[in-house]
């Protein structure tokens, strides 16, 4: 039972996340197409100086307020979601590797989840 039940909130996860993408394949759309919106790639230069360097997006905080706003906005976002998205994205990581494993037929068996795995999502 203990099995089903691990299997279960494996599906319903899996299920969860392809709805969600969809959903936010369908908003990008939208807002491509009715509203007009460009949607553009941050660029490598602003990732790098955002990505962990708060010495070098602190000086340019006084280019302006839209800089700062934007700052603290990317930051407020990343302390919400950057410790579900690694999560989430260990997650799908293991189930890719295990698939892949398990349809090429290789002689090592996909390595399991720690029981713990499911508690870190209640």
């Amino acid at each position: 039972m203990k099995e089903i039940l691990k299997g279960a909130a494996l599906a319903s996860m899996i299920e969860t996340y392809s709805f969600n993408v969809y959903r936010n394949a369908q908003a990008i759309v939208e807002l491509r197409e009715k509203h007009n919106v460009q949607i553009l790639d941050t660029p490598k230069s602003s990732i790098r100086s955002l990505s962990g360097n708060e010495y070098r997006a602190r000086p340019l905080c006084g280019e302006g307020p839209f800089f700062k706003e934007v700052l603290d906005s990317q930051r407020n976002f990343a302390k919400t979601v950057v410790p579900y998205w690694t999560k989430i994205l260990d997650l799908y990581s293991e189930l890719g590797i295990r698939h892949s494993r398990n349809r090429l037929y290789l002689r090592k068996p996909a390595p399991r989840l720690p029981s713990s795995f499911l508690e870190n999502f209640a």
